[in-house]
C-alpha cells in the first residue's frame, strides 16, 4: 500500500472533497480539529450520551404553561389587631391584615391566602352581620377586585356571617382562613392587599387581624399563577 504525504488537499473544482461511496475515511489515529462554528447538522445518529454531562437550567416563565405557580411570597404575619370600638354599618375599612406581592409577569392572578380572626364585644342586638372584601392598590391606583371577593359580597353589607334572635357573649371568636383569587393582574409593579370589613347593627368592640391576650397571630401570604 502506498503512502501519500501532503500538507494539504484541496478540491479541484468547488470547495468540497468527497470520499467515494462505499470508502471509509479513517481518522482514528490522528487529531480532528473542528472549527469554532460547527455547521448545522441533524442529532439523529448521536447516542449513547452520557446523562451527568449534561446541566440543566431554570425554564423561563415565558415558556412554563398556564397555570405554573411563578412564585409563592414569604409568609407576612402579626400579632395586632383593628379594634372598632362603633362600626358603622355597610360600610368598608381597612384592617391590619395587610400584605404586598412584586408580580414576575404582566399576564398573572394571584391567589391570596390569609388566616385571621374576629372578636365581638358583648352584643345583645338582635341580629348582627359582618363581611370582608379585598381591597388592591397599585401605585396610586385603589380597586376592589371582584374575583376575589370573600363570600361573594361586594357592596357593603353583612352577606358573609350574619345572625339572629342570638346574644353574642364577650370575647367570642372566630377563627377564619380564606383563599381568594385576584385574577386581573396586568402589572409588574408591586401590588398591596388589604383587608376590610363591614358591619351591620354590631353595637359593640368588632375586632379583627390578631389576638393579643392570646397571642394568636394573623397571618397572609401569596402566590403568583401564570394566566
Amino acid at each position: 500500500m502506498s503512502t501519500l504525504k501532503v500538507d494539504k488537499i484541496d478540491p479541484q473544482t468547488g470547495s468540497t472533497i468527497t470520499v467515494p461511496s462505499g470508502q471509509t475515511l479513517d481518522i482514528s489515529s490522528a487529531t480532528l480539529t473542528p472549527p469554532a462554528a460547527m455547521p448545522a447538522s441533524s442529532g439523529v445518529n448521536l447516542t449513547a450520551l452520557n446523562a451527568t454531562q449534561l446541566t440543566s437550567g431554570a425554564v423561563p416563565v415565558a415558556q412554563m404553561p398556564a397555570g405554573s405557580v411563578i412564585q409563592t411570597s414569604s409568609v407576612i404575619t402579626g400579632t395586632t389587631s383593628t379594634n372598632d370600638s362603633s362600626p358603622t354599618d355597610h360600610t368598608f375599612f381597612d384592617s391590619v391584615v395587610t400584605g404586598s406581592i412584586t408580580p414576575l409577569i404582566d399576564d398573572s392572578s394571584i391567589i391570596i391566602s390569609s388566616h385571621f380572626s374576629v372578636t365581638l364585644g358583648d352584643e345583645t342586638n338582635g341580629d348582627i352581620g359582618f363581611t370582608f372584601r379585598w381591597k388592591k392598590v397599585v401605585g396610586s391606583t385603589t380597586t376592589y377586585p371582584t374575583s376575589a371577593l370573600i363570600g361573594g359580597v361586594n357592596a357593603a353589607g353583612y352577606g358573609t356571617y350574619y345572625t339572629n334572635d342570638h346574644d353574642w357573649p364577650e370575647g367570642f371568636v372566630w377563627d377564619k382562613k380564606f383563599s381568594s383569587v385576584d385574577s386581573d393582574v396586568d402589572t409588574t409593579s408591586a401590588v398591596t392587599y388589604t383587608l376590610q370589613y363591614a358591619t351591620y347593627q354590631v353595637d359593640n368592640t368588632f375586632r379583627i387581624g390578631g389576638n393579643g391576650w392570646n397571642n394568636f397571630q394573623w397571618n397572609l401570604y401569596f402566590q403568583e399563577i401564570k394566566r
